[in-house]
């Protein structure tokens, strides 16, 4: 994994297809998030993850 600052960041992104996948909890995405974030909460990936396949 990498650390980006804000700028590289938009960078990135701009050139590149990311998933950007969140993983805080539900009040801290309804605070504040990306647009391009998607929300998976750490305590559901397992579960997330078995339903995939």
């Amino acid at each position: 994994m990498k650390d980006f600052t804000p700028s590289e960041l938009e960078t990135y992104l701009k050139h590149n297809h990311s998933l950007m996948l969140d993983v805080r909890e539900q009040w801290e995405w309804d605070k504040c998030h990306f647009d391009e974030a998607r929300l998976l909460p750490i305590g559901e990936i397992m579960t997330s993850l078995d339903n995939l396949g």
